[in-house]
């Protein structure tokens, strides 16, 4: 039966009434925003914690709608114990990073490389968060806690808050940080979270930390004194897909666009202008997937996607970490340029002996060389110089299995 006249009216009146009240609301935010940005005290007071608590509530409605958070069924299938040692990856990610998608991939294949035979359960960090006790009472004695690679040490604040509430329930368990970049703020606040972090992970003596390049193994090191620490490359070093080589063509520009970025618009435009002199075949890219949330079960098909994007480049110009690490396991040149830390800078350390990979501490010496690395041939990559760093991982879990 279909709707009366006056229901018809009735709808379509409320519609436009909250069509109305958000069109409002929308301006009344915008004239407070504006007011408060003239006035520093207005600002710290009042625009700061409301901009912080709608990214919370954005995060929070994102999370539930992407991980079905409300449904326990969904969430939950994969965390039941099966006999034997289970490994648990607990703060898997899904968004859509592609670095972080393949630090993922990398780490599977590493754990299935190595202990086949072990149970794997992988378990979104906001499931975990959701769903923490439920989780954690299927960890039993024995069983391995992995949690994943990256940047996150210090520098996302709500990942480092699930870290920690795991380092500090699991004391009696072996629990990896697979290779990570550390970076506290260096500010009052900074300073407060690495204290705190500090006195948490020295309580729990059955913690091994992995440090993906140097400057982050030696912080690490005066930071958590007392603490299993190592060093070895980024994960996704450990993969190779050089082979095989497609056809190239053109330059393919990936920089930052978040607040990781440190190059200007003045210095992307330089670096353009000197790609233009080369060619007109110039494409722009970034780390980012197309849909915001991707499954584990998608992984693969987007990181390949991106992979073979690099592949048919004759040459890519970077300031991302992972571009460069893309570049250099997929054969393809590359001129890399820091961001606003260490980490590009350090992490080519593992790289400058592959000659197609090159790194510029300024935008000059970039301009400089881009000639030089076009379309530069007989690139190739090999996993050899990763594996004596890894296989003191697997020798530290063979013993805690042992």
């Amino acid at each position: 039966m279909g709707l009366s006249s006056a229901s018809k009216f009735n709808c379509r009146l409320n519609m436009q009434i909250n069509i109305f009240m958000r069109t409002v609301l929308a301006a009344a935010k915008g004239k407070i925003k504006s007011f408060c940005n003239k006035n520093n005290i207005l600002q710290k007071a009042i625009l700061v914690p409301y901009s912080n608590f709608c990214e919370k509530r954005r995060v929070h409605r994102a999370d539930d709608a992407c991980y079905h958070l409300k449904n326990p069924i969904v969430c939950l299938h994969n965390i039941y114990r099966k006999p034997g040692v289970n490994f648990w990856f607990l703060l898997e990610q899904g968004h859509n990073n592609i670095g972080d998608i393949a630090i993922g991939i990398a780490e599977k294949r590493f754990f299935d490389k190595y202990f086949p035979a072990a149970e794997k359960h992988f378990i979104y960090e906001a499931v975990f968060a959701r769903y923490q006790r439920k989780i954690c009472h299927q960890i039993q004695p024995g069983d391995v806690i992995i949690l994943r690679g990256g940047g996150s040490i210090g520098n996302t604040v709500r990942h480092e808050q699930h870290r920690e509430e795991i380092i500090r329930k699991f004391k009696r368990h072996l629990i990896i940080s697979m290779p990570q970049t550390m970076c506290f703020a260096d500010t009052k606040k900074g300073e407060r979270e690495k204290a705190r972090a500090a006195k948490i992970y020295s309580k729990n003596k059955n913690l091994l930390l992995i440090a993906r390049e140097e400057k982050s193994y030696f912080d690490m090191k005066k930071t958590f004194p007392g603490t299993n620490i190592l060093l070895t490359p980024d994960i996704v070093m450990t993969m190779d897909f050089h082979l095989p080589q497609l056809s190239r063509n053109g330059i393919l520009l990936c920089f930052r666009s978040d607040w990781e970025k440190n190059l200007s618009v003045e210095s992307i435009q330089r670096i353009e202008q000197a790609c233009h002199a080369l060619t007109n075949a110039i494409q722009y890219t970034d780390m980012y997937a197309e849909d915001e949330y991707i499954p584990l079960e998608k992984r693969n098909e987007v990181f390949f996607e991106k992979i073979n994007q690099f592949k048919r480049s004759s040459l890519v110009i970077t300031d991302r970490l992972h571009g460069m690490v893309f570049s250099a396991i997929s054969g393809t040149p590359c001129v890399a340029l820091s961001n606003y830390n260490h980490k590009v800078r350090e992490t080519y350390k593992w790289l400058k002996c592959f000659p197609h990979i090159h790194f510029c501490n300024t935008v000059d010496e970039a301009i400089r060389v881009i000639p030089q690395y076009y379309g530069l041939q007989g690139t190739v990559y090999s996993t050899s110089f990763t594996e004596e760093y890894f296989a003191e991982v697997v020798s530290q879990i063979n013993s805690y299995l042992a």
